[in-house]
C-alpha cells in the first residue's frame, strides 16, 4: 500500500523535540528545588493524607504506555 501527501499544515511556532532530554531536564529542576522522584518500583496501593508526614501536597502520577509502571 502506499500514500502520498497532499496538503501539510504550517505551523511556524512547534517543532520536533527530542521529549526524553525535555523531561530530563524539568526532573534535574524539580530535585533542585527538593523534589524527589521515585522509579523502578512496583505500586501496590495509593493514599495521601495531611498525616502522612511526607510534606506531599500535589502528588502528580505519570503512567505512560507501561501501565503498571507508575511515577509519583
Amino acid at each position: 500500500m502506499f500514500f502520498q501527501g497532499l496538503k501539510a499544515v504550517h505551523s511556524p511556532h512547534t517543532g520536533i523535540i527530542d521529549y526524553k532530554v525535555v523531561t530530563q531536564s524539568y526532573g534535574q529542576t524539580f530535585e533542585k528545588l527538593g523534589g524527589h522522584i521515585l522509579t523502578d518500583f512496583e505500586v501496590t496501593g495509593f493514599s495521601v493524607t495531611k498525616e502522612s508526614g511526607h510534606g506531599i501536597d500535589y502528588p502528580v502520577t505519570i503512567r505512560g504506555t507501561r501501565a503498571d509502571k507508575v511515577l509519583l
